[in-house]
């Protein structure tokens, strides 16, 4: 049971599932705005959009990839960038299955980014970006989402998690 990364959502289920209060610590909502903020020029005329997250079941990549190749043509100027994290949940398939997806289905383009990034990095990445996809199936919290909308990324989330504390 992870007592960090907690959202006020998560310690209601934590708490009705019957675990002691006192082990329950929610993380509060913030973020650095030294660091992330908005852009301050404009943006490039490709709309991009950011999923940063890994394959794991719950973060709903599998969702993304699915929508994306079903509405999306190669000719199309919208990106999708996508930001793995195999230092925190390990290697996985993801770069083979984008690679594949896009060579089968003629969709609009996809980047693949799976480097380690410093919090300056990241803020750069979501400037960068015009909205951040999240299509959880379950989410501690949602950092990424807050850090990427302070950089002026448009939220497009699963409703009915923890997001639903900073995304209107």
């Amino acid at each position: 049971f992870p007592s960090h990364d907690t959202s006020e959502w998560n310690a209601s289920i934590y708490r009705a599932a019957g675990i002691n209060p006192s082990k329950i610590y929610v993380v509060p909502n913030g973020y650095d705005e030294l660091t992330f903020y908005p852009a301050s020029e404009g943006r490039s005329d490709v709309i991009r959009f950011l999923y940063v997250g890994c394959a794991q079941f719950r973060k709903g990549i599998d969702v993304l990839l699915s929508v994306w190749s079903q509405v999306t043509k190669k000719s199309e100027r919208i990106e999708l960038v996508i930001k793995d994290t195999p230092q925190v949940y390990g290697k996985n398939n993801l770069l083979q299955d984008v690679i594949t997806l896009q060579y089968k289905t003629g969709c609009a383009k996809i980047s693949y980014i799976d480097k380690a990034m410093s919090e300056q990095e990241m803020a750069e990445l979501y400037r960068s970006c015009d909205a951040v996809v999240h299509p959880y199936r379950g989410e501690g919290f949602g950092m990424h989402v807050q850090g990427a909308m302070a950089s002026g990324c448009f939220p497009i989330v699963t409703e009915g998690g923890p997001t639903d504390e900073f995304v209107r």
